[in-house]
Protein backbone atom coordinates (compact mmCIF):
# COMPACT_ATOMS: atom_id res chain seq x y z
CA UNK A 1 0.00 0.00 0.00
CA UNK A 2 1.05 3.58 -0.44
CA UNK A 3 0.80 6.60 0.23
CA UNK A 4 1.01 8.98 -2.84
CA UNK A 5 -0.30 12.24 -1.48
CA UNK A 6 0.48 14.61 -4.86
CA UNK A 7 -2.00 16.94 -5.61
CA UNK A 8 0.25 18.87 -8.11
CA UNK A 9 0.88 21.57 -6.32
CA UNK A 10 5.04 22.44 -5.07
CA UNK A 11 8.31 21.15 -6.30
CA UNK A 12 10.27 18.14 -5.90
CA UNK A 13 13.47 18.60 -3.94
CA UNK A 14 14.88 17.89 -6.92
CA UNK A 15 13.70 20.37 -9.28
CA UNK A 16 14.77 23.12 -6.21
CA UNK A 17 18.30 21.81 -6.59
CA UNK A 18 18.63 21.64 -10.33
CA UNK A 19 17.19 25.63 -10.13
CA UNK A 20 19.77 26.10 -7.45
CA UNK A 21 22.57 24.24 -9.78
CA UNK A 22 21.72 25.76 -13.09
CA UNK A 23 20.94 29.50 -11.45
CA UNK A 24 24.55 29.54 -9.77
CA UNK A 25 26.21 28.50 -12.89
CA UNK A 26 24.39 31.49 -14.82
CA UNK A 27 25.86 33.78 -12.05
CA UNK A 28 28.97 32.63 -12.25
CA UNK A 29 29.29 33.09 -16.17
CA UNK A 30 27.26 36.45 -15.25
CA UNK A 31 29.89 37.84 -12.86
CA UNK A 32 33.00 36.90 -14.72
CA UNK A 33 31.39 38.69 -17.66
CA UNK A 34 30.59 42.03 -15.52
CA UNK A 35 33.91 42.23 -12.97
CA UNK A 36 35.78 42.59 -16.15
CA UNK A 37 33.81 45.02 -17.78
CA UNK A 38 33.75 47.33 -14.71
CA UNK A 39 37.89 46.68 -14.20
CA UNK A 40 38.27 47.56 -17.78
CA UNK A 41 35.96 50.70 -17.64
CA UNK A 42 38.19 52.65 -15.35
CA UNK A 43 41.01 52.87 -17.75
CA UNK A 44 39.79 55.36 -19.94
CA UNK A 45 39.19 57.56 -16.97
CA UNK A 46 42.54 57.44 -15.52
CA UNK A 47 43.71 58.43 -19.49
CA UNK A 48 41.52 61.04 -19.51
CA UNK A 49 43.14 62.48 -15.96
CA UNK A 50 46.47 62.41 -17.22
CA UNK A 51 45.32 64.07 -19.43
CA UNK A 52 43.90 66.80 -17.92
CA UNK A 53 46.69 67.21 -15.98
CA UNK A 54 49.21 68.03 -18.96
CA UNK A 55 46.37 70.55 -20.18
CA UNK A 56 46.33 71.95 -16.27
CA UNK A 57 50.23 71.67 -16.70
CA UNK A 58 50.28 73.70 -19.88
CA UNK A 59 47.79 76.20 -18.19
CA UNK A 60 50.19 76.56 -15.14
CA UNK A 61 53.06 77.46 -17.70
CA UNK A 62 51.00 80.16 -19.73
CA UNK A 63 49.60 81.66 -16.63
CA UNK A 64 53.11 82.11 -15.18
CA UNK A 65 54.28 83.74 -18.38
CA UNK A 66 52.12 85.83 -18.81
CA UNK A 67 52.47 87.58 -15.27
CA UNK A 68 56.32 86.85 -14.91
CA UNK A 69 58.27 86.31 -17.99
CA UNK A 70 56.84 87.94 -20.99
CA UNK A 71 59.87 90.02 -21.30
CA UNK A 72 62.24 87.71 -20.07
CA UNK A 73 62.31 84.23 -22.07
CA UNK A 74 65.99 83.21 -21.21
CA UNK A 75 64.63 82.86 -17.65
CA UNK A 76 61.43 81.76 -18.50
CA UNK A 77 63.22 79.05 -20.73
CA UNK A 78 65.21 77.61 -17.82
CA UNK A 79 62.59 77.34 -15.83
CA UNK A 80 60.66 75.41 -17.36
CA UNK A 81 63.14 73.14 -18.32
CA UNK A 82 63.39 72.05 -15.04
CA UNK A 83 60.20 69.87 -14.37
CA UNK A 84 61.15 69.26 -10.52
CA UNK A 85 61.83 72.63 -9.49
CA UNK A 86 58.90 75.29 -11.45
CA UNK A 87 55.68 74.03 -9.76
CA UNK A 88 53.68 73.40 -12.63
CA UNK A 89 53.09 70.01 -12.30
CA UNK A 90 54.64 66.80 -13.78
CA UNK A 91 55.56 66.75 -17.39
CA UNK A 92 59.06 65.91 -19.64
CA UNK A 93 60.48 68.82 -21.91
CA UNK A 94 60.53 67.29 -24.96
CA UNK A 95 61.28 70.23 -27.10
CA UNK A 96 62.80 74.27 -25.72
CA UNK A 97 64.41 76.08 -28.20
CA UNK A 98 63.65 79.70 -30.04
CA UNK A 99 62.24 79.45 -33.54
CA UNK A 100 61.65 81.47 -36.51
CA UNK A 101 59.08 81.37 -39.48
CA UNK A 102 59.87 81.97 -42.68
CA UNK A 103 56.64 81.75 -44.58
CA UNK A 104 55.34 77.96 -43.48
CA UNK A 105 59.18 77.00 -42.60
CA UNK A 106 60.11 76.78 -39.07
CA UNK A 107 63.97 76.99 -38.48
CA UNK A 108 65.95 77.48 -34.74
CA UNK A 109 66.87 81.02 -34.14
CA UNK A 110 69.12 83.44 -32.32
CA UNK A 111 67.77 84.03 -29.16
CA UNK A 112 69.13 87.41 -29.12
CA UNK A 113 67.45 88.09 -32.55
CA UNK A 114 64.44 86.08 -32.49
CA UNK A 115 62.17 85.93 -29.44
CA UNK A 116 60.01 83.43 -29.94
CA UNK A 117 60.39 80.37 -27.71
CA UNK A 118 58.82 77.24 -28.87
CA UNK A 119 58.39 74.30 -25.89
CA UNK A 120 56.82 70.42 -26.34
CA UNK A 121 56.43 69.17 -23.11
CA UNK A 122 55.04 65.20 -22.45
CA UNK A 123 53.14 63.26 -19.70
CA UNK A 124 53.31 60.04 -19.10
CA UNK A 125 51.57 58.55 -21.64
CA UNK A 126 53.43 60.25 -24.46
CA UNK A 127 50.76 63.05 -24.99
CA UNK A 128 52.28 65.83 -25.89
CA UNK A 129 51.61 69.97 -25.95
CA UNK A 130 53.59 72.69 -28.19
CA UNK A 131 52.93 76.23 -26.92
CA UNK A 132 54.57 78.84 -28.43
CA UNK A 133 55.76 82.18 -26.64
CA UNK A 134 57.11 85.72 -27.77
CA UNK A 135 59.02 87.96 -26.06
CA UNK A 136 57.68 91.51 -25.53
Amino acid sequence: MSVNNRNGKGFTLIEVIVTIIVLSILSVFAYQYMGSSLSGSSEPIARLKQSLSLQQVAENITSDYKKNYSTNLPDFKTKIENPSASGYGTYTVVESKYVKFTGNQETNADPNVYNMLKITIKNSQNETITMLFVGL
